[in-house]
């Protein structure tokens, strides 16, 4: 099940939306990771002065790039594989 949980946190600086991995960016003066139940594949938004399209948007590139990625990763690792292989049984 995924847990939707919202924690509010004090944010010092600017007016803009931040995502990032609460893991690497916790305060120090937040609850321990595993007090707040926060795990390394979770990520944080901290929304800022924008308008909701332009998040949605941003959100979406994102996670388009990190699709691509993922896909050229697998790409090249079949193409290693197969190419391994193909030494192998030579």
């Amino acid at each position: 099940m995924l847990d939707c949980s919202i924690m509010a946190i004090e944010v010092l600086g600017g007016t803009t939306t931040i995502i990032s991995n609460p893991t690497f960016t916790l305060n120090r003066t937040l609850p321990k990771r595993e007090v707040t139940g926060i795990a390394y594949g979770m990520f944080g938004i901290i929304v800022g002065l924008e308008y909701l399209e332009d998040i949605w948007n941003d959100i979406e590139l994102g996670l388009d790039v990190v699709v691509n990625a993922i896909k050229l990763l697998i790409q090249c690792s079949l193409t290693f594989f197969y190419n391994w292989l193909e030494c192998f049984l030579a």
